[in-house]
């Protein structure tokens, strides 16, 4: 686990993952495996407020009242997916924040996820990528993060699983720059 970061930024498939926040920080339950993320609640965890495992990790730092901050590709009055309109309220009720870098009415679109991600792994001091198929954004907030010098971890998965093609290929492709995070 990447121990000195401050910032941690997680990025990954969306679909359902079992998180918890708690006193041993951000466990990802993944697999059947445990792997500690954080190891403690008061590291700001940053993620892109999708479905899946953005929302996910949001919900459980906002439920354990640790630091969380939610990227968004649009503006701020066209907040998607508008099944997060609760979970950022929460977020910022609970003292953590909601980014944007587009003027409130943007809507958001293809083009605009890619520079959302720009913005997580540069307020980063790591970004985790966990699942991410060969096309995947998460995928983008990994090349950003060694882009712009951050520590890069990658959970890699099954070779024959299409969901952990990005990170299997990433960490092949990256050898030496891109970690293994394994539990």
């Amino acid at each position: 686990s990447p121990s000195g970061a401050v910032a941690l930024a997680l990025a990954g498939k969306s679909l359902d993952d079992f998180y918890a926040v708690g006193e041993a920080g951000l466990l990802l339950h993944y697999d059947g495996k445990t792997l500690r993320l954080l190891e403690s609640p008061t590291r700001a965890l940053l993620s892109g407020l999708a479905i899946g495992i953005d929302g996910a990790a949001h919900a459980a730092c906002v439920a354990e009242s640790s630091a969380t901050v939610a990227f968004i590709g649009g503006g701020h009055a066209r907040l998607f997916p508008k099944a997060h309109d609760r979970l950022a309220d929460a977020i910022v009720e609970g003292g953590g924040a909601v980014v944007s870098e587009y003027a409130p009415m943007v809507e958001p679109t293809k083009g605009t996820f890619p520079q959302r991600n720009r913005l997580i792994s540069g307020s980063a001091d790591a970004v985790i990528v966990v699942e991410a198929g060969a096309r995947s954004g998460a995928l983008v907030t990994a090349s950003w993060a060694l882009e712009q010098g951050r520590e890069c971890f990658l959970v890699p998965g099954p070779i024959d699983a299409p969901t952990s093609a990005g990170c299997n290929g990433f960490l092949r492709d990256w050898h030496g720059l891109a970690r293994i995070v394994s539990g």
